[in-house]
């Protein structure tokens, strides 16, 4: 299994820790959570590991360098233009592409998953992606039928994807999405012809709404804790649990 941790983002919500640096390497606990987040993909499996870059992306390339994560460690630069998740998987495609499953992980996420469970339980469905979500109080859901991707809405702004009845909304069962989800490599033709059609950056959850009408799209639940430390008053929090 391939991995790729998304870590170009601006960390707007971690200001003034993200001042002078990315994100990815804020600390948690004397660790940045990029390294928190490689020790998750390795125990987990991965073969090799992707990191994109955008905000501070020199200091980002420059501590990769001088890291030793024991598998092949790639760059997906996006220092010129921010691509969004769906944008930045279709970049690092060259990295990522093969015949191994990959697994995606933001840099900001800690959790309790077990993910050789949610790796084991997309390979027996037959997915293309597996989306693993968990129980947390989120106003943004994905809606499944069956445990199969069908739509998303937002409950604070009444925004729904594709637009269904409230008739719709009664045979779909909500999810909050985790940051974590594990891909067949055979999507990737699919995400190059999204960015044909719609450019370079662009959002994963648009393109999954859009691939679970030719494809299955799991939704993997999970009693796993998540922490979002792309906030400061979380990263507290994750210093108790993750210690």
């Amino acid at each position: 299994m391939k991995a790729f941790i998304l870590a170009a983002g601006l960390g707007t919500r971690l200001r003034p820790l993200t001042d002078n640096k990315p994100k990815a390497l804020v600390e948690v606990n004397g660790k940045t959570l990029l390294d928190h987040a490689v020790d998750v993909v390795k125990k987990a499996g991965a073969t090799s590991i992707t990191i994109n870059v955008h905000h501070f992306s020199d200091l980002m390339k420059e501590y990769v360098a001088n890291r030793n994560y024991g598998v092949p460690t790639y760059i997906s630069d996006e220092s010129d233009l921010l691509l969004d998740t769906g944008g930045a998987l279709n970049h690092a495609a060259e990295f990522l592409n093969g015949d191994e499953p990959v697994l995606v992980h933001n840099v900001d996420i800690m959790s309790t998953i077990n993910l050789n469970e949610a790796l084991e339980s997309h390979i027996c469905s037959g997915a293309i992606a597996t989306l693993i979500c968990n129980t947390r109080n989120s106003s943004r859901h994905l809606l499944a039928i069956d445990g199969t991707l069908n739509a998303w809405e937002n409950t604070t702004n009444g925004a729904r994807k594709p637009d269904f009845t409230d008739q719709e909304r009664a045979n779909m069962q909500p999810f909050s999405f985790s940051g974590i989800h594990i891909l067949n490599p055979n999507i990737f033709p699919y995400l190059k012809e999204y960015s044909d059609k719609f450019g370079a950056k662009f959002s994963v959850i648009d393109f999954y709404l859009d691939l679970c009408r030719k494809e299955k799209v799991s939704i993997y639940q999970t009693e796993g804790v998540v922490f979002d430390c792309g906030k400061i008053e979380t990263i507290a929090q994750a210093e108790q649990v993750f210690k």
